[in-house]
């Protein structure tokens, strides 16, 4: 994604209009503020136990969010109902359920003082993809994968592994610089360097942000690889819902806005996080994870 970096006598503009604008009326840096209940809820096709969290939102900066104690959240595939989440912690919410691939799901959540809180997501199938072993021996820092034939978009990321157990943990940490060679790879946050910027001249692709959106097309298969400092590491191929495709972009997009502080067009940003939660905020999704351990 190109940051907006403006031209210099573009950025003179609009400080000059800035400042203009300082002198005639003042500028109303905060918004008026409305409280709303958060939802975020992601269906996880690997487990059977279900997490949500449910806060009221809060005023940008604050990171102490309220949590919601009485509420009847309530989760339906189709018309019928599959249980009730019940309280697990600050904020926190469990159902023990095991989601179906395709099935339709619908998310009530009853507070009082609030009109129903409503979403829904469909549960997609894994993504098709292989780990390819010894394709080039002499690239180290690449990693392969054979991805069939696929035609959602699913996300990529890696961890670095510093646990020894058999998947991943709380301990492993994910790769903030990832790059890759996938011709279907929506480079909406790419840094602007190539990944040898950062970790030496083996590398190839141009760096990106964290994670790696892929936007495969029908009856199409991708030989590739991904570049990582990873050693030890876990690589995770992540299908999603198109609600939670959105809310992940969305929220990518707006971390990296205001991580940009040399440029001021980001102090009028206007991008939004996406939210499919009627009458409220937050996320209501669903994903299946694909996970590949690599190293000794």
């Amino acid at each position: 994604m190109n940051l907006g970096r403006m031209k210099p006598l573009i950025m003179v503009g609009c400080i000059g209009m800035l400042l203009l604008a300082s002198c005639t009326e003042p500028i109303d840096w905060e918004p008026a503020f409305e409280r709303k209940p958060v939802v975020n809820c992601v269906l996880d096709g690997s487990t059977s136990v279900q997490t949500l969290s449910l806060t009221y939102n809060n005023l940008p900066g604050n990171p102490y969010f309220e949590r919601i104690d009485d509420a009847r959240i309530t989760l339906y595939a189709g018309d019928e109902p599959v249980g009730d989440f019940q309280p697990d912690g600050y904020g926190d919410w469990q159902l023990r359920y095991h989601p179906t691939r395709g099935q339709a799901y619908r998310l009530e959540v009853e507070i009082d003082g609030y009109p129903l809180l409503e979403a829904t997501t469909t549960m997609p199938g894994k993504v098709p993809v292989v780990y390819r072993e010894n394709v080039d021996e002499s690239a180290p820092i690449h990693t392969y994968f054979r991805q069939e034939s696929y035609a959602f978009p699913y996300w990529a990321f890696v961890l670095r592994r510093e646990g020894e157990g058999n998947q991943p943990s709380q301990e492993d940490r994910l790769l903030t610089s990832v790059g890759t060679n996938h011709p279907a790879c929506d480079r909406f946050n790419e840094s602007g360097s190539m990944m040898s910027a950062s970790y030496g001249n083996a590398y190839r692709t141009a760096e990106q942000v964290g994670y790696l959106r892929m936007v495969p097309e029908a009856e199409v298969a991708y030989d590739f690889y991904i570049e990582a400092p990873a050693g030890r590491g876990w690589y995770c191929f992540r299908a999603v819902s198109p609600e939670y495709d959105a809310y992940l972009k969305s929220s990518i997009q707006k971390m990296l806005v205001y991580s940009s502080f040399d440029d001021p067009s980001s102090w009028f940003d206007e991008n939004e996080v996406y939210s499919n939660i009627q009458n409220g905020l937050g996320i209501f999704g669903a994903c299946q994870d694909v996970w590949f351990k690599t190293g000794f």
